[in-house]
């Protein structure tokens, strides 16, 4: 009897210290920067916000033959699965905005963890990837 409320007390401190936290689970890292999860419709929302603003980046992080099968507008290509992915991402303004995507969210997850890492200040992660993308009807270029 004891022991079973010690295991409850102690599952109840684990979710107070979650919640208190504030862990929501869209936020990638505990650096100083945020990167968050978004999904195609608040990225698209983005992107046309940011119409013309150099400090704002679509980043897609899969392979070349994969990015001239269709891309967002504008986005610049970076090859996840090359040698020196971390040294191009590290490369770039680490104060620019950067709306990340691959083809299904699993690849831009992972670099979203790495901008984290090295000390990106802002940026977005598309849920889905290009694959909810274009399933959500939005528009793509070759």
């Amino acid at each position: 009897m004891r022991f079973n409320k010690l295991i409850v007390g102690m599952l109840l401190l684990s979710l107070v210290a979650g919640v208190v936290g504030g862990c929501t689970g869209s936020d990638i890292g505990s650096g100083t920067g945020t990167i968050k999860d978004v999904t195609t419709e608040e990225a698209s929302q983005l992107i046309q916000k940011n119409k013309g603003n150099a400090d704002f980046v679509v980043l897609d992080v899969r392979t070349l033959v994969e990015f001239a099968t269709g891309h967002v507008e504008g986005a610049i290509e970076i090859d996840y699965y090359a040698p020196d992915f971390r040294d191009k991402l590290n490369a770039l303004d680490k104060n620019k905005t950067y709306l990340v995507y691959c083809q299904s969210g699993h690849r831009s997850r992972n670099a979203s963890d790495l901008m984290q890492e090295l000390g990106f200040s802002k940026g977005y992660n598309i849920v889905g990837g290009i694959l909810q993308w274009k399933k959500d009807g939005l528009p793509v270029v070759k």
